[in-house]
């Protein structure tokens, strides 16, 4: 046989996933660890690279698409799954502002098209991320499956906000897709004329601060587990002292964690819960690619080892 041939078919024998994201991102090493142990080889496809340095190739037939990576191409029926940690935006090298707007618009569409099309076992695919950008739209979803959720407005009329916000005993604003951290809005937000400078750029979303215990179920495939995040700040993500607690869940919650993994079409998902003190658990959001590295060393629940057997299709 020849050397060559040899070569690319013993290559094809080893299972390979791609991770869309950095080497240097803690989430994507944590994960290329638990794919190690099981044998798998695992890529890198860093949009920054691209494409400048990475390639993308898509034809007609998807199984003959292939992403060139430090030299080398593979084909798509040779990536056994893809993990999407992150996405960055898509810049160009070109100095003249015409030529610029082509060569993002040509480098976006593609790398869409690769996103979209690239056939492999997606955790998480494009329709999942397309959804999760819209954050009002995917409480709507969540609330139509019976499910509790807290009042919401997304908007960019100040007057409707600050009717809205009247009716609350608290409220916090986020924005509509992602970028900022929550914080709590006071009658103070309004007086100084702050509200209508900020939504005159772009709209919020505004919610009824429910208080409570923070719950984070994290759902891999059909595996569902329960984690509480011990925390004294509106948003647990700027607290760096903040601790995961790993926590029994009610059969109906797990459930629910399941159903809502559906219909936001997630294979994979980290879904913030508050329990308030009565007990109810109101749905808050579901993350597209949420953080379970110092969750698993905190808490000793398997996530890495379940994401990867998900995208080999074990789960």
């Amino acid at each position: 046989m020849d050397v060559a041939v040899f070569a690319r078919q013993t290559r094809i024998m080893i299972k390979t996933v791609l991770i869309v994201g950095s080497k240097e991102d803690e989430e994507a090493m944590f994960l290329e660890k638990a794919l190690d142990q099981k044998g798998v080889r695992t890529l890198y496809f860093d949009s920054r690279l691209f494409p400048q340095e990475t390639t993308i190739s898509l034809q007609a037939n998807p199984m003959a698409s292939a992403v060139r990576l430090e030299g080398e191409a593979f084909r798509a029926s040779e990536i056994e799954g893809v993990f999407w940690r992150t996405i960055f935006e898509v810049q160009s090298t070109t100095r003249n502002k015409v030529a610029n707007k082509l060569s993002v618009r040509n480098t976006r569409n593609t790398l869409v098209g690769f996103l979209r099309s690239f056939p492999a076992r997606w955790i998480n695919h494009w329709e999942a991320f397309e959804l999760h950008k819209t954050k009002s739209y995917c409480l709507q979803l969540v609330s139509q499956q019976g499910i509790v959720v807290p009042k919401s407005l997304t908007t960019n009329d100040a007057m409707e906000a600050q009717s809205f916000v009247q009716t609350l005993t608290h409220a916090i604003v986020k924005p509509a897709f992602g970028g900022a951290l929550t914080e709590l809005v006071g009658p103070e937000f309004f007086k100084k004329n702050a509200l209508k400078k900020s939504l005159g750029t772009q709209p919020m979303m505004f919610q009824d601060y429910i208080q409570g215990t923070n719950i984070r179920t994290f759902v891999i495939g059909r595996a569902v587990y329960g984690v509480e995040i011990v925390s004294e700040d509106i948003d647990f993500r700027k607290d760096e002292s903040a601790k995961m607690i790993r926590v029994e869940i009610p059969d109906f919650i797990e459930e629910q964690s399941r159903q809502i993994a559906r219909t936001l079409k997630l294979d994979w998902t980290g879904i913030d819960w508050r329990k308030t003190p009565d007990g109810t658990y109101v749905f808050l959001e579901a993350n597209f690619s949420p953080f379970f590295s110092q969750v698993q060393l905190e808490t000793g629940f398997p996530l890495a080892e379940a994401i990867a057997g998900l995208l080999l299709g074990e789960g």
